[in-house]
């Protein structure tokens, strides 16, 4: 980001206001609610417009940089945003993995239960149907055991991807929490500059009026 303003040679604004006495200019008065009594009074005037022009030249460019603040910051929201939809829809292809292992489970529950009831309606054909029912059984068991392996695989990675977005969700988090330092600290510049100027400006106005 550019800063607010360029420095002189001696450390200074441009103006005789240094760096470390710098403040943001967002919370200044404007400079139609501010008056002076001296406009029009030659040195004073001049110095006044120049003041001026500073002072929208500064305001122009701390717009610019909270502009590219508020952006990024945007653009973090929007990542962050992104990430909490495709945490949803990993969410929901686990449940849909869910709901169809105990579907599964169900199917096998229900084959079971048909053998018993086989069994008992048909004693003659008892070892036949056992058989049949057993292979079958163990099929399913097999399918199913596959078929559980793959969801656990699918599940681990659908995991390692929710964990990945949660660590890019904290990390845009984090930047953002970072950049506040910077921001106050601007802040706080403009107001101490913002001081000095008033100052000044009030020293030149009494210096004015004793001439």
């Amino acid at each position: 980001m550019s800063p607010v303003m360029s420095s002189g040679a001696d450390g200074t604004d441009g103006l005789g206001v240094s760096e470390a006495d710098a403040t943001p200019l967002h919370t200044q008065p404007h400079m139609d609610d501010v008056t002076d009594d001296s406009q029009g009074s030659g040195p004073t005037s001049a110095l006044e417009q120049r003041v001026q022009e500073y002072r929208q030249r500064a305001r122009r460019e701390m717009d610019d940089v909270l502009d590219s603040l508020m952006a990024e910051i945007a653009r973090g929201r929007e990542r962050e945003r992104l990430g909490r939809e495709r945490e949803a829809s990993l969410t929901a292809q686990l449940e849909e993995c869910t709901c169809a292992k105990a579907s599964l489970e169900a199917e096998v529950i229900q084959l079971r239960q048909g053998l018993v009831d086989t069994k008992a309606q048909a004693e003659r054909d008892m070892a036949a149907l056992v058989e049949s029912v057993q292979a079958e059984a163990a099929k399913l068991c097999q399918i199913q055991n596959q078929w559980i392996e793959e969801q656990q695989h699918k599940t681990e990675a659908c995991r390692d991807r929710t964990r990945a977005l949660q660590r890019q969700s904290e990390a845009i988090t984090a930047e953002l929490e970072a950049k506040r330092p910077e921001i106050e600290a601007r802040r706080l510049r403009f107001h101490e500059r913002m001081a000095e100027m008033r100052r000044r400006r009030e020293a030149q106005r009494q210096d004015g009026c004793c001439d």
